[in-house]
């Protein structure tokens, strides 16, 4: 365990270790591992072995399902095996922006990419490079754009099929 893993583990463990599970799961001996600790997780492996073993349908069909869903279930949520059977991957094409001749990609929405593509097209619009290394004024536009771009995300980003901007919009320098 490296010491900042160790402590930013620390520091969640004070924050959620009274959510369902979390300390059976991650809290070996009631507190999180030490830097230097070898840790071992050997449920998530024996997980991970029969999703590999099954191609999957130990997770959405089998076992790992039933395991899922009665948790939920015993922890107050509402999942049911259907929810998981019914899983269907969705193929995507991946969105860009390109920042000074460099593009970066991401899966569009509903995940949080077009957050960092959004402060990019806004970074755009700032001569960054021109400001000084480390100074208090690139630090306050990248923050800035960061800002406005989760500010949108928060507002605009969802499912894609109900969202009322699309993509491009989000995007687009003009809007």
């Amino acid at each position: 365990m490296s010491p900042f893993v160790a402590s930013v583990w620390e520091e969640l463990a004070g924050m959620v270790s009274d959510q369902p599970g979390f300390a059976q799961a991650f809290l070996r001996d009631g507190r999180p591992p030490a830097p230097g600790q070898l840790w071992r997780n050997p449920e998530q492996a024996d997980t991970l072995q029969s999703i590999a073993e099954s191609g999957t349908d130990s997770f959405y069909r089998g076992a790992l399902a039933e395991a899922i869903v009665d948790f939920a279930r015993r922890t107050g949520g509402c999942m049911v095996l259907d929810d998981l059977a019914r899983h269907a991957v969705e193929w995507v094409e991946p969105i860009g922006q390109d920042y000074r001749g460099t593009t970066l990609h991401e899966i569009p929405p509903n995940g949080q990419g077009i957050g960092a593509l959004m402060a990019l097209g806004i970074l755009e619009q700032f001569d960054v490079r021109a400001m000084k290394l480390d100074s208090p004024e690139a630090y306050h536009v990248m923050v800035e754009a960061i800002k406005l771009a989760f500010a949108d995300l928060y507002e605009h980003v969802g499912d894609p099929r109900g969202m009322r901007l699309s993509t491009a919009d989000l995007l687009s320098p003009s809007t």
